[in-house]
């Protein structure tokens, strides 16, 4: 029974330390910002962070522990269309900023319109990555 409890230990602690590991890898991405995100008309915000991989934008959740990202923004399918400032916190952002996006056709298995809550420099940069379309590619997404 006390071998049974150890290796119960052991094994939550290289779950920990796996989470741990991703975090700062992913993290160390130097296009890597704080990025909560919730479908439209939900309550709930799924705390990760996001970054530009050319033409899309990954998202990943804080906690798991897979490589791979939960949702892909493609740059050409998207556009922003409000922007809200809140002064409250939400997740790690202070004063976060809340937009609408929405994608033509469905992101992840859910929606094609999401809410992103970020801080105002990543949502500068966010509607430049956005603006940034090559010429001759598909339009960029309307900025507000």
């Amino acid at each position: 029974m006390r071998w049974i409890v150890i290796a119960i230990a052991l094994l939550a602690l290289l779950v920990v330390i796996a989470i741990l590991f991703r975090a700062r890898l992913l993290a160390s991405n130097k296009l890597a910002f704080s990025c909560s995100v919730r479908p439209s008309g939900e309550k709930r915000w799924r705390h990760g962070l996001a970054h530009y991989n050319g033409p899309m934008l990954l998202w990943y959740p804080v906690l798991g522990l897979g490589m791979r990202p939960k949702l892909i923004f493609s740059r050409s399918r998207i556009s922003i269309s409000r922007v809200e400032e809140i002064t409250s916190q939400i997740g790690s952002i202070p004063e976060a900023q809340i937009i609408d996006l929405i994608s033509d056709q469905p992101v992840g298995d859910k929606s094609n319109k999401w809410q992103l809550a970020l801080s105002f420099g990543s949502r500068l940069g966010l509607n430049s990555w956005i603006e940034a379309a090559p010429p001759g590619g598909d339009k960029p997404g309307f900025i507000i």
